[in-house]
């Protein structure tokens, strides 16, 4: 094999790794073997180990940078060394421009430099890295067949054993000796199920095959069982202390002992990249001292990645395949880096290797497999030189992921090519299950067992009632489908589905039970109604994703000419028949199983990009990037449905506001200007001038990472992996409330308990906030979470929210286990204004003193003309007042509420301007306390 070494400076490492990844062709196929310094062994001596390596190989690779240059070892030995070896004609030094530098004095001047024209790597000459890569991985290819001709050298995989791999009507040949060593492995990790693929080398018929690997499990009825859909869950079982995974764990689900966030975790793969902190708070798998801890959406998928690892492993012993594996995984297109990073550390952790084609979108795998099927592509009927536009329409347990395609003939074979993808939304069968839970069968166990369900909070839903109903909702939903196929007579639509199972509930010290659950096929066609709704502004319809898509690739409906439908909630009939009237035209693609489409292409991808180094269906930006200015400019960085790898230089430089500037500050915002990803912050304790040239740039790999860079004067400031807090829209108030429970998350977790004072402080903040915004429902729904007993406070919430009933059980409860003038005011606003009860409790607030109480009534005193009125209304205006002519500043904004409505009733005209003016202060004040950036520290155009 032909010996390649790499000279390089370490600054430079992550550019070397992306080249070794660019040469795994040839390398393994026998051609190359590839030596650097990493590769040190402890103890060896590193510059005799150099100097040999150097003089045994047949290609030197010099990687130039300004910092390769720049290094006395790199430079003043390693050149010097590879090019008296060049002129003694016994290596061929090859090198290698990777960023822009001064190299034209160099040793090496004259010697031929990749990529063409000595465009660097790493510059806007190329529409993207990969291309870059792609024209030095041509040159050494050619290098290395010429020496190999003039050296005779015996390759240990010949080229001329070739295997046929077809796909789109074209066929590949991929070399018999990377088969014969690797097996290509395809995970579609689901939100509720994993299936796992494999393309193996079939030695009879001499070509490619996929298969659907079946993972065995054990029931107590049926004993061993198989199957290929492996459900993404979780249980723990605390008295043998064993954590089961897949289809044992889903079994136990229905366990009367099983809890959701507990000792079961399911759809974790929904929570990664969140950050919402530890949210499995009372997880029973948290002890420092046991094998498994697992306390957050990670901790979860990590646990899930072992077991499917294991079980990968098992079935490659057992069926006597290669045991190189070569691994990829397919998820939602709409990820965004947040989200790709997180499972990205995951794989890692489990030792699986984390090469840069490891992702592929979940909607482009579905196709590849499709295209793949001679039959399938036969139904495509693509006439040469054509082009037609697929969407490919992903609706799982979790989301609705849709890509659009094109793809065609050319001279030699197909191409296809990413168009627009959706943006991420959390919508999928999931969701249908929830709508029917709650609408359907809560509200019938309300009337069932009589009890009010308006006085039944979000949060007592959600803690109580929740995930035991979404089990029926599920089972009642597969039933209906699966009637709904069959059904040829829409007069028997009108039947019930019924499922007989006994669920209890323990909500407010009583025992509630729920027999037998139902559902009409008129319920569910109303339920599903909503989710297919062909309206962009409703955002649980599917259409809004699909449009959201469809606008961003500037096409409409009549532009598509396939819809191919992939995911189990595609088997719910009524979304083919929605999509079918919604695109008459359109031909709708239904493959033969829904759930392994996607697997069965992650497995072709892992052929194509590590048995081929190819990528058939690069992937696109799904948001634009952007930077945010000085006066509110946005910076487009990187637009949306540009390919990846993808790397953007600004061309013209920027600079700071004012000279001795300590600090600049960066928003980078996704999707426009409303969705803020993070902030950038620079400092300098020097301080910038503004004659300071600012350039940046930034870099999108494979896997959706955004990495930014930013030169002062021609000198790096910094390096920043851009790892977006969550996939919505964040204002400064949402920010501050996430970061809150966060924290609150983190601590609970950690068996602090809720009355610790460091909690309490948290929890108080959290109130602070929601009700400075005016949010009294979350405010509401966090005290009765963590203060329940703090009556007075929740119907007062509650109140301020609307929810009329709850304020009116909890003013009840505060009043009789503490008949203060606080409570005694809220029951009185529990009822109709003026009737006898809500008089009644006024008149006993005001005579405890409450200052509210006595307003209102002084109010009805002065609208009446009693006199009485006004000399009631002085006493809180006067106490009032004296506090806003000492200590202002203090004064809550329903106290300067309070205050203003007195002044006003009494007359005082002045002092009401002056106090709504401090009001509006106030309140202004609040809603920016906590603002993401200070606009005097961003940059402006120069």
């Amino acid at each position: 094999m032909i010996k390649l070494f790499y000279s390089y400076s370490h600054k430079d490492e992550v550019i070397r790794e992306k080249l070794e990844t660019h040469l795994s062709t040839l390398k393994n196929a026998g051609y190359i073997t590839e030596w650097y310094d990493r590769k040190i062994l402890p103890g060896e001596e590193w510059d005799k180990k150099i100097n040999d390596k150097l003089d045994d190989s047949d290609i030197i690779l010099l990687l130039i940078s300004s910092d390769f240059l720049a290094s006395d070892y790199c430079y003043g030995h390693e050149v010097k060394r590879a090019i008296e070896l060049h002129n003694e004609n016994k290596v061929l030094v090859l090198p290698i421009i990777l960023r822009y530098c001064d190299w034209k004095l160099s040793d090496f001047e004259h010697l031929q430099c990749l990529p063409k024209d000595a465009k660097p790597v790493c510059s806007s000459y190329w529409e993207n890295e990969d291309l870059a890569f792609l024209n030095v991985v041509e040159g050494i290819k050619k290098i290395v067949i010429e020496i190999k001709a003039r050296k005779n050298i015996e390759i240990t995989s010949p080229y001329v054993s070739k295997v046929t791999f077809s796909i789109g009507g074209f066929d590949y040949y991929i070399d018999k000796y990377i088969l014969d060593n690797n097996s290509f492995v395809g995970i579609d990790f689901g939100t509720s199920t994993t299936v796992v693929s494999l393309a193996r080398l079939d030695k009879d018929e001499n070509k490619v095959t996929l298969e659907t690997i079946s993972f065995d499990f054990n029931t107590e009825t049926h004993g061993a069982q198989k199957s290929a859909l492996i459900p993404s869950a979780l249980y723990f079982d605390e008295k043998t202390k064993t954590l089961y995974s897949g289809n044992e764990a889903k079994l136990r689900r229905y366990s009367s002992n099983t809890i959701e966030g507990v000792n079961y975790l399911s759809s974790f793969k929904m929570g990664l990249g969140k950050d919402m902190g530890n949210i499995y708070i009372n997880s029973a798998i948290k002890s420092d001292t046991e094998k498994y801890r697992i306390l957050n959406p990670k901790d979860a998928t990590k646990e899930y990645f072992k077991f499917i690892k294991n079980r990968i492993d098992q079935y490659i012993i057992q069926e006597r395949l290669p045991s190189g594996l070569k691994l990829c995984v397919s998820i939602p297109a709409s990820f965004e880096a947040n989200q790709r990073r997180e499972l990205l550390e995951v794989i890692k952790e489990v030792d699986y290797e984390a090469h840069e084609a490891i992702f592929i979108d979940e909607p482009n795998a579905a196709f590849l497999n499709y295209i793949q099927e001679e039959l399938n592509y036969k139904l495509l009927n693509l006439n040469d030189f054509e082009r037609q536009y697929t969407l490919v329409f992903d609706f799982g347990a979790g989301t609705c992921d849709i890509s659009i395609l094109e793809f065609g003939k050319k001279n030699k074979g197909f191409y296809s090519r990413n168009i627009a993808i959706s943006k991420f939304e959390q919508l999928g069968g999931d969701d249908i299950d929830k709508v029917i839970a709650k609408k359907i069968l809560f509200t019938e166990f309300c009337e069932i067992n009589e009890l009010d369900i308006d006085a039944i909070s979000d949060i007592e839903y959600k803690e109580i009632f929740e995930e035991k109903l979404k089990l029926p909702a599920e089972s009642l939903k597969i039933k209906v489908c699966d009637k709904l196929k069959r059904l040829k007579d829409k007069a028997k639509k009108d039947a019930t589905i019924f499922l007989e199972e006994t669920l209890i509930f323990r909500y407010k010290g009583k025992e509630y039970y729920y027999d037998s659950q139902s559902i009409s096929f008129g319920q569910f066609e109303e339920i599903m109604a909503t989710f297919i709704k062909d309206e962009t502004e409703e955002d649980f319809s599917i259409y809004f994703i699909i449009n959201s898509a469809l606008r961003k690739a500037k096409m409409n409906k009549n532009d598509i000419d396939n819809i191919l439908l992939i995911g189990g909630s595609c088997k719910n009939p009524l979304i083919g028949k929605s999509l079918r009237e919604n695109f008459p035209n359109v031909k709708i693609l239904f493959p033969t199983d829904l759930q392994l489409q996607v697997s069965k292409g992650t497995a072709i991808h892992s052929v194509l990009s590590l048995g081929l180094n190819k990528q058939l269906i690069a992937p696109i930006v799904s948001e634009s990037i952007s930077i945010l200015l000085y006066e509110k400019k946005h910076l487009n960085i990187i637009q949306q449905g540009e390919e990846i790898p993808h790397f953007k230089a600004v061309t013209d430089p920027l600079t700071v506001q004012r000279n001795g500037q300590t600090t600049i500050e960066m928003p980078i915002f996704v999707s426009g200007e409303k969705k803020m990803l993070q902030n950038i912050v620079i400092k300098n304790e020097n301080g910038f001038l503004k004659s300071d040239e600012i350039w940046i740039s930034a870099e999108i790999d494979r896997n959706k990472i955004v990495t930014f860079k930013v030169i002062c004067n021609n000198k790096p400031l910094e390096v920043f992996h851009i790892s977006p807090f969550a996939n919505e829209v964040l204002s400064p108030y949402k920010r501050a409330v996430k970061e809150i429970e966060r924290e609150i998350n983190n601590l609970l977790s950690n068996n602090i308990h809720v009355n610790n004072q460091k909690i309490i402080e948290l929890v108080d903040t959290l109130l602070l906030y929601h009700t400075s915004m005016n949010n009294f429902k979350e405010a509401m729904e966090t005290t009765i979470k963590f203060y329940p007993n703090r009556y007075s406070d929740i119907s007062y919430y509650a109140d301020c929210a609307g929810y009329n009933k709850i304020s009116t059980e909890f003013a009840i409860k505060a009043f009789q286990s503490n008949p203060n003038e606080t409570n005694a005011y809220n029951i009185a606003l529990a009822f109709e204004e003026n009737s006898l009860e809500f008089n009644k409790y006024m008149k006993i607030a005001s005579d405890l003193g409450s200052m509210p109480a006595k307003i209102v009534i002084a109010i009805r005193e002065m609208t009446e003309g009693n006199e009485y009125g006004r000399k009631l209304m002085q006493e809180p205006f006067d106490s009032l007042f004296k506090i806003y002519q000492t200590d202002r500043k203090n004064m809550t904004v329903s106290e300067l509420d309070d205050l203003l409505l007195t002044s006003e009733y009494l007359g005082y005209t002045n002092l009401t301007d002056e106090v709504n003016k401090v009001l509006e202060q106030k309140i202004e004040l609040l809603k920016t306390s906590n603002v993401l950036f200070q606009e005097g520290n961003l940059l402006k155009e120069k």
